[in-house]
């Protein structure tokens, strides 16, 4: 598997899934181990390798060495000893090694390995350490990398298998070759065949010798009876066994209480023990409960015992015979059985690969030419594809291929062009990811901690970081002449809490503890120190590791955090609005001073209790079901939305209120804190604004439309004075303009409110642009401006839905603007279009246009581009600002933006239903 397969196989699986992929490889690998095969005595086939060799395909290293640390871990149950643990784990771990530098056949990597480390590893460990003779040695020195190419064998074919699972796609694994399928083919077929051969005929050797001591026994304890029958009447004595024993059998006479009374030698198999077992019907065996398996099985002894009740008093004959002589045959045996058959896996590899290189070259000629085919430069070089095979299938790929290479030549120019492009990319990939591996590096090599290594016995400092003395400021060569100096160091009021916490970690071999350092110049430091043990195989200390941190600025920070804390609870307590604060289940958590004021409570007595308490009916019996239905849809009826309410005092008075709420998380649980202002003056204010705006309606309107009709009609019938004439006419704009300013003022207040309604109606936008036109055209000419209409020819049959009356008194109020404010002899245009289902309409004066001071406050209320006394325009300065909440009510935007020579106003219109 190449390096981007594997980075493939990290990428599609989550962490959460990875470990629990590993895990049942781990568990999956000890029982593999715990059903081994026994071959002879103390000597295994197990498979727990298997396991290691398919995580390290499907996860990677990582994963293959915790395998490897689990499995390898039964064998020192298995086995007895720790060396088999070792030598395994190296396996894993020489595996792992060279396949992410990219070597792919497994099975050549492991081979290598018991070559080179592994086999000569066994032949030191097991002969002098473990102190086992050499034919056993030999005999598991030939066995292990049997075992191991039959687990990798083993591995392979289950992952072949694997691979034709619909959901294997999901560890991204490469596609078997067809040399790996052959090579793995072949070789799986001779070494398993080899395997049951080697551990039946095991079987059958130790069932044969164990049949044959069996029956020895047997007939030692007979002649033993017929000596008691011939010396009925004399003791029997050592001598009178040696004379029936045969070489290599112990004999042994006991009483009821199986009490030795005469025997040959010491009876091995009285002593206390409880690891026997039977092999046969009467035949047991005894071991040794402490050592290698291979060791105890040498010491062991075969037994076997006889009744006399006949005698007074009755006797038991005991006969037991060394296992060693089995077990030296049967690792002599093994032995050359093992090298026949590591001889035969060698030859196995030989005419594996063999077979699979012939039969996959002419694959490999065309992977040669397909590369040649990547590595030319112009259609000119590309291969011509031969393939030298005499399968009529290899054939026909090549015409087939012959056929593409046409093809691919009038499309190879773009080819490499875009391979350039991509080749540029990875360069600026790759220049990036070295700035970052730099950055990395540059941020490791900056740390600020401290990390100490010391001694079992913890009386020698076996490392320091030269950051030492930068935080502690005392050199490192004087915590090495005396460990336990850094103690002067800590602040006298931390001392005694820190030296406790030491003797606690000596019982708890886990210490973690924060303490203040005094520096020789004086400079006050937080220190967080951590340290652990490192044990031995036996459980001793045999160093002490840790890490001290220097959280000066973390303690800083929190007692910032603190102060910053208490100052906006300061805040909170002081700002005039009430503040609550609930649960997700509406249980009031707190509130400020405000809201106590408000609702009449104390802040005790509500705490704990449903905040429904606070609003009468029907928000009383609402409010949780509003909870629940933000929680579950999200949809909000107050949350996150401003909203006038009630609210319940605690006197029983009902009121209006302004209340906002959000959602905040805290400590991982969700709450909700709620604004609340009351807001009944505002609201008896409102009354008299209404009650004000309701007057002047009444009150000015109807006396200024009786006024506007008499002027009208004087100047319409009567003959008057040039200066009676002129004042008349003075009255009657006068009277007009202050007949716009209460209209103005109404429509505001109505906007504000939010009570203007709107009357959609299917308009013509030609003929009411052309009205508009006409209406102004009066005003244009006392000005000597021109008003020009742009029209769209596709749209003189438009008609859309929507209020006709709003929309010309928005378009009416730019259109006056704009001559209000445009020089003489300029042209003013007016333009509709359509585009994508939205409406354009402009207005494009030649005027000075909107300067970047009356551009902050163009949209205000009674905001005039002249505020002065003696400004020369008239108006109310609220025309702009009715019109852009007119457009936002009726779906659109207000906007200008200025021109080189003039400005242009525009209105824009969503979502038009046209006719």
């Amino acid at each position: 598997m190449n390096q981007t397969s594997r980075t493939m196989n990290m990428d599609t699986l989550s962490p959460a899934r990875q470990g629990l992929i590993t895990v049942m490889l781990s568990l999956a690998a000890l029982l593999a181990n715990h059903w081994h095969l026994p071959l002879y005595f103390g000597v295994d086939l197990i498979f727990g390798s298997s396991f290691v060799v398919i995580a390290l395909l499907l996860l990677g290293w990582r994963s293959a060495m915790l395998v490897a640390l689990v499995s390898t871990a039964y064998t020192l149950l298995l086995w007895g000893h720790g060396y088999a643990m070792v030598i395994f784990l190296l396996e894993a771990a020489f595996l792992s090694y060279f396949h992410r530098r990219g070597q792919r056949n497994i099975l050549l990597i492991d081979c290598w390995y018991w070559l080179l480390l592994g086999v000569p590893m066994v032949l030191i460990l097991y002969h002098w350490p473990l102190g086992l003779g050499w034919p056993a040695t030999l005999g598991i020195a030939f066995k292990q990398p049997f075992n191991a190419l039959l687990n990798i064998t083993l591995a392979w074919l289950a992952l072949a298998l694997f691979r034709q699972l619909p959901w294997a796609r999901v560890f991204a694994l490469p596609g078997c070759r067809l040399q790996e399928v052959l090579f793995y083919s072949v070789f799986s077929l001779l070494l398993l065949q080899g395997s049951y051969l080697l551990v039946a005929q095991a079987q059958r050797m130790i069932d044969h010798r164990q049949l044959s001591i069996a029956q020895q026994l047997d007939w030692q304890l007979e002649q033993l009876a017929a000596l008691i029958q011939r010396q009925a009447s004399s003791p029997i004595t050592i001598e009178s066994l040696a004379l029936v024993a045969r070489p290599g059998f112990n004999l042994a006479i006991l009483n009821e209480q199986t009490e030795v009374l005469v025997s040959l030698k010491a009876v091995q198999a009285l002593e206390a023990s409880d690891c026997g077992q039977s092999i046969r019907a009467k035949m047991q065996l005894w071991l040794p409960c402490q050592g290698a398996a291979m060791q105890r099985w040498q010491q062991g002894y075969f037994w076997q015992q006889l009744e006399l009740n006949q005698n007074a008093p009755p006797l038991v004959l005991h006969a037991e015979h060394s296992a060693m002589p089995l077990t030296d045959y049967l690792s002599t045996s093994r032995t050359k059985l093992m090298a026949i058959l590591l001889i035969m896996a060698a030859l196995s590899l030989l005419l594996s690969w063999l077979l699979s290189h012939l039969l996959s070259k002419p694959l490999k000629q065309l992977s040669h030419a397909s590369l040649a085919l990547a590595n030319a430069t112009t259609a000119d070089h590309i291969p011509e594809f031969r393939i030298e095979s005499g399968i009529q299938e290899y054939q026909q790929l090549q015409q087939n291929l012959g056929s593409m290479q046409q093809k691919l030549a009038k499309r190879f120019e773009n080819l490499f062009a875009e391979q350039e492009y991509l080749q540029n990319e990875i360069n600026k990939s790759t220049q990036a990811l070295q700035q970052s591996e730099l950055f990395l590096r540059q941020i490791t090599e900056s740390s600020h901690d401290v990390f100490w290594l010391r001694s079992g016995d913890l009386r020698q400092v076996i490392y320091i970081s030269p950051n030492y003395e930068q935080v502690f400021g005392r050199s490192c060569q004087s915590l090495i002449e005396d460990p336990n100096s850094f103690l002067a160091t800590i602040h006298p009021d931390d001392q005694a809490a820190a030296i406790a916490a030491f003797e606690h970690y000596l019982i708890s071999h886990r210490f973690d503890h924060c303490y203040r350092i005094q520096r020789p110049d004086g400079q006050i430091r937080w220190i967080r120190a951590q340290s652990f043990p490192v044990f031995d195989d036996q459980g001793k200390a045999i160093r002490h590791a840790g890490v001290a941190q220097d959280i000066t600025s973390l303690k800083l920070a929190e007692q910032r955090l603190a102060e910053s804390s208490d100052y906006q609870l300061a805040i909170v307590n002081s700002i005039i609005d009430g503040v609550i604060t609930i649960d997700c289940h509406g249980l009031i958590q707190g509130m400020n001073p405000a809201a106590e004021q408000i609702f009449g409570y104390q802040a005790e007595q509500l705490l704990g209790q449903n905040v429904n308490v606070l609003m009468p009916e029907p928000y009383h019996s609402e409010h949780d079901q509003y909870l629940k239905n933000y929680l579950h849809t999200g949809n909000a009826k107050v949350i996150g939305i401003g909203r006038e309410v009630t609210g319940l005092r605690a006197n029983g008075e009902q009121f209006a209120m302004e209340l906002a709420v959000a959602p905040v998380q805290y400590q991982g649980q969700l709450q909700f804190v709620g604004t609340v202002r009351d807001i009944g003056e505002r609201k008896r204010i409102e009354t008299l604004k209404n009650q004000f705006v309701a007057t002047v309606s009444h009150e000015l309107r109807t006396p200024l439309t009786a006024i506007l009709g008499g002027l009208g009609l004087v100047l319409g019938t009567q003959q008057l004075s040039t200066m009676s004439e002129h004042l008349l006419h003075l009255a009657q704009q006068n009277s007009q303009r202050m007949m716009r300013l209460i209209n103005d003022l109404l429509d505001f207040e109505k906007l504000a409110a939010g009570r203007l309604e709107l009357n959609p109606e299917l308009v013509a936008l030609p003929k009411l642009l052309q009205e508009l036109l006409a209406q102004h055209q009066t005003y244009a000419l006392e000005k000597q401006i021109a008003l020009q209409f742009r029209p769209d020819p596709e749209l003189d049959e438009l008609e859309v839905l929507l209020d006709g009356n709003r929309l010309q008194q928005i378009l009416a109020n730019l259109l006056s603007n704009a001559i209000k404010f445009s020089p003489a002899r300029s042209v003013i245009t007016v333009s509709l279009s359509l585009d994508n289902h939205e409406l354009w309409f402009r207005v494009q004066d030649q005027g000075p246009g909107i300067s970047d001071e009356l551009a902050k406050r163009l949209f205000q209320r009674f905001s005039q581009g002249d505020s002065s006394d003696t400004r020369q325009q008239g108006g109310s300065g609220l025309g702009l600002a009715i019109s852009q909440e007119l457009a936002r009510l009726m779906n659109g935007e207000l906007g200008y933006h200025n021109l080189g020579s003039g400005c242009e106003f525009w209105l824009k219109l969503k979502k038009i239903q046209q006719k």
